[in-house]
């Protein structure tokens, strides 16, 4: 309403009609009063009760599910301000009224500021006051000006959604509901109304309601409140399984309003549920890009790529993380613990200790305890006091997967079975126990149970490569060279490195491709020529293949880039001794017996070159010590037997 020519309207009012509306108004103003405002705030308690039971009663058949931490739009909407134009002596007693009632800690409100107005300038000045109090979030005294109104008085001021949000805001939801639903019975396109009311739904999870406010509100907007309706719609459609549809609508949010982080980290966490696991990864990494500081999403993701076997790029998400919220002890652990599983105690226990100075709350402190123990090697103590934690918290994953660890580095593969079978399937751990024990099986030649659990965890998790070559190197100790070549080359095709090409070449050799094999390590010699594990078994091949002089050059090369690599010395040696070179084959034996004084093979192959060259007394001196380190080394002892014949 338009109160620019105001003084002329109450000049042309009659004096006895303003005064006797005047009184009517200080009257009803006297009564509302009278009321506390406590008094209101127990009828909105009663009204949201039986309305909070109607609703139970209409959904009950919902069951509200989280599985995945539930992330909604974060923030009410806002109506725009409103402006109203006003006289100089209005706005004084606007402002006067605002300021009496910020500055008093009573509720009571008597607005004798704005007395002097006309009935209508009053209740204007009232809606005016009312709105800034919302924006200045006293929400409370907001409500205390409303509720001295009538519900006509509030409807033409357009207070509804005020009261609405401010109800809200104090947490009498079903109240607040009750605002907004009667909004938009008479405001059909009040588009703010139309989300927070599904908002409040979602957090009520009355899912179904939900999803009819938020399909309303898409079909009723445009642009950014259009992707925030399609969010809403996608959060209760998750919540009611229908994971699909929740996807889709997801995308369509982002297809909106493409540069909101947490609609693509909620995408990530829909495609991880269906198990698009190529559409969770981008989805993190683009919900990232847009927020770079922002640690939770990092956690997040870097929890997912836990359950993924990804322990590498997982710490790396949790150091970002960490050096955004240097504060959170629970980042720490975390980074801790992925420490532990990648193989890394020294960094493990470092983080650890840094996360331990400041850990405040119980089961932090008994996470950590737990972990303390097991890094310091002593698992029985860590058994006992994890399952002392189960007995205070029955059903904690973390518990049953660091109890399964321990047994197993006490070697009780059976024990540790029996925690990892309780570990749920939708946790984080579920795939990273079954690696575990895939992996103790296989340590404890147990080769086809542990090849079923690598074939069960790469059903699900077909995209890792460190999983891939550790399930070949299980197929391959089963003699199941066909798979394990297999295995292989789906490693290399997500990754290729030296060790995956290697072992693809030995594979090729087991396979009894001897020629493909070759080549397959001239390249990769050819494309790392420093790869000395290479070079050696490049040698061995050609020597077993009786390609001496490329064995030769093979091992050469391998000695002149590291004089004392393995046993490269004692295998170009036996090269030189089936090539009647004994001068050279002496000299290599020679350097490598310095290093290694009992290796009885090397020293049999050196007491032979001396037989080989008529040096008998020297040849019997270095059988005796062969048979000194090894009294039952049966072929030194034949060519002694041989020896002493010879000379009789």
């Amino acid at each position: 309403m338009n109160f620019r020519n105001s003084t002329e309207l109450k000049k042309d009012a009659e004096p006895k009609k303003n005064a006797i509306a005047r009184q009517d108004l200080e009257h009803k103003v006297k009564l509302a009063n009278a009321l506390p405002i406590t008094l209101f705030f127990i009828l909105v308690v009663i009204a949201g009760a039986m309305f909070e039971k109607q609703l139970e009663l209409t959904y009950s058949n919902l069951v509200a599910i989280s599985l995945l931490p539930e992330v909604k739009e974060s923030n009410e909407e806002e109506v725009t301000k409103q402006t109203f134009e006003i006289n100089p002596e209005t706005q004084l007693a606007v402002d006067a009224l605002y300021d009496a009632i910020i500055e008093s800690s009573d509720l009571t409100i008597d607005f004798k500021q704005i007395s002097q107005l006309s009935v209508e300038e009053q209740l204007v000045a009232k809606a005016i006051v009312a709105k800034k109090l919302r924006r200045k979030k006293h929400y409370d005294k907001s409500l205390a000006i409303i509720v001295s109104l009538t519900q006509q008085q509030q409807e033409s001021q357009q207070l509804v959604f005020t009261k609405a949000y401010s109800l809200a805001k104090l947490g009498h939801n079903s109240a607040a509901i009750i605002s907004y639903e009667h909004l938009l019975s008479i405001q059909i396109s009040h588009q703010a109304a139309n989300i927070n009311l599904g908002l409040l739904y979602l957090d009520g999870k009355y899912f179904v309601k939900a999803e009819q406010v938020f399909t309303r509100g898409v079909e009723n907007t445009a642009g950014n409140k259009k992707a925030k309706n399609f969010s809403g719609l996608a959060d209760a459609l998750y919540q009611q399984k229908k994971y699909q549809q929740a996807l889709a609508a997801y995308q369509k949010s982002i297809e909106y309003r493409p540069a909101y982080p947490s609609s693509w980290s909620n995408l990530a966490k829909t495609a991880r549920t269906l198990e698009d696991h190529q559409l969770a990864l981008d989805s993190y990494q683009k919900s990232i890009s847009l927020d770079k500081n922002n640690s939770k999403i990092r956690v997040e993701y870097a929890d997912y790529l836990n359950s993924r076997l990804d322990f590498k790029r997982s710490i790396e998400q949790l150091k970002r993380a960490k050096a955004i919220n240097r504060e959170n002890i629970s980042i720490r652990l975390k980074l801790s613990f992925s420490y532990l599983q990648a193989g890394k105690p020294i960094n493990a226990r470092k983080q650890l200790n840094l996360a331990k100075k400041n850990i405040q709350k119980p089961f932090e402190k008994r996470q950590s305890d737990a972990i303390q123990k097991y890094l310091s090697e002593n698992y029985p103590e860590a058994v006992a006091l994890l399952r002392s934690n189960l007995k205070k918290n029955r059903y904690n994953d973390f518990d049953y997967y660091l109890l399964a660890r321990s047994y197993i580095a006490l070697n009780k593969i059976k024990t540790a079975k029996l925690y990892i079978n309780k570990i749920h399937s939708e946790s984080l751990f579920y795939h990273q126990a079954k690696y575990l024990l895939a992996e103790a099986l296989s340590a404890a030649n147990q080769n086809e149970q542990s090849i079923l659990l690598y074939r069960e965890i790469i059903a699900k998790i077909a995209d890792n490569p460190d999983l891939l070559n550790q399930a070949s190197k299980a197929e391959q100790l089963a003699g199941n060279y066909q798979e394990s070549i297999q295995l292989v080359k789906k490693a290399l095709a997500l990754r290729s490195n030296r060790r995956l090409l290697l072992r693809k070449a030995d594979l090729i050799w087991l396979l009894g491709e001897q020629d493909d094999a070759l080549r397959e390590l001239e390249q990769l010699v050819d494309r790392y020529p420093s790869y000395l594990r290479a070079i050696y078994h490049l040698a061995s091949y050609n020597h077993k293949l009786g390609k001496r002089s490329e064995a030769i050059e093979g091992f050469t090369n391998l000695l002149e880039q590291q004089a004392n690599y393995g046993d490269a010395q004692y295998q170009l040696s036996v090269i030189y001794f089936e090539n009647n070179d004994f001068t050279q084959s002496q000299q290599l034996l020679k350097a490598y017996l310095q290093r290694k004084p009992a290796s009885k093979r090397s020293r049999l192959l050196y007491a032979r070159t001396f037989c080989e060259t008529g040096q008998f007394q020297t040849c019997e001196e270095q059988l005796e010590l062969v048979l000194k380190f090894a009294p039952d080394y049966k072929p030194a002892f034949d060519l002694q037997q041989s020896l002493k014949d010879a000379i009789k």
